[in-house]
């Protein structure tokens, strides 16, 4: 039935003065990622669909499978590149086209006047304070808790969150001496929001940052590859992503 209604909208899938009410794009993305870009994507689609509807949900642990079913359109996340993770491009289920947009490497993110700043940036330092983690796809731990494990280290993770916006959020109020780890792109998330934090490199070396490179990736089913809405939306991101991050 997904087929069928994913070949129907290819169908619908006409020049503005064509379009039928009610065509929709279903978008499953990482937050902040997608909203960093979202007011110039929402524009360019209903400038193009003027009666399209858009519904953005959170990229969560079942979103593929949402994909697979034809729930979503497309897909905006980060993947891992550490070699035990779950989440290698590699080992994406066999219906799932991707598309690499760029590579982020995650960095600590501190408030401008964590104590942290006035001492050595090194391990032991990272290490010393608490932690904000980010639970991902039903997980509070990630590569660099792998990364950690292999050194005969570990992190204390003083508070979980569900994304991104909330650790750094927290990250940048006063009273607390808790750091964040996100990647780097949101810097431009921080700018926005005024937020008061300064970033430093996770205290690693080159082997190990490699480990902990994230893909940033757009996925769509393999019945989606030629669909005229999903191709001109690929398109729209990527431009989108080269012009911001």
């Amino acid at each position: 039935l997904a087929d069928w209604m994913q070949m129907g909208n290819q169908l619908l899938d006409k020049p503005h003065h064509q379009t039928p009410r009610g065509l929709k794009f279903e978008l499953a993305a990482e937050s902040p990622l997608m909203m960093i870009m979202f007011n110039s994507l929402s524009q360019q689609i209903y400038q193009r669909y003027p009666q399209a509807t858009i519904k953005v949900r959170n990229w969560d642990y079942d979103s593929l499978e949402a994909i697979t079913r034809g729930e979503v359109d497309i897909g905006f996340t980060g993947r891992e590149s550490h070699p035990r993770s779950r989440e290698l491009l590699s080992l994406l289920p066999l219906a799932i086209d991707f598309e690499v947009l760029f590579s982020d490497l995650p960095w600590v993110w501190l408030r401008e006047d964590h104590p942290a700043l006035r001492e050595a940036w090194d391990l032991d330092t990272f290490l010393r304070y608490p932690h904000i983690s980010i639970c991902w796809e039903q997980s509070d731990t990630w590569a660099l808790d792998d990364v950690l494990q292999e050194m005969g280290r570990k992190r204390h993770i003083a508070l979980s969150l569900p994304g991104f916006e909330q650790s750094l959020f927290m990250a940048a109020q006063p009273d607390h001496t808790l750091i964040a780890t996100a990647p780097r792109y949101c810097q431009h998330y921080n700018q926005l929001h005024q937020l008061p934090l300064v970033a430093r490199p996770l205290p690693f070396d080159a082997q190990q940052r490699e480990k902990l490179m994230v893909p940033f990736t757009l996925l769509w089913h393999k019945r989606n590859s030629h669909n005229p809405k999903i191709v001109w939306l690929r398109q729209a991101i990527n431009t989108l992503c080269r012009r911001l991050i």
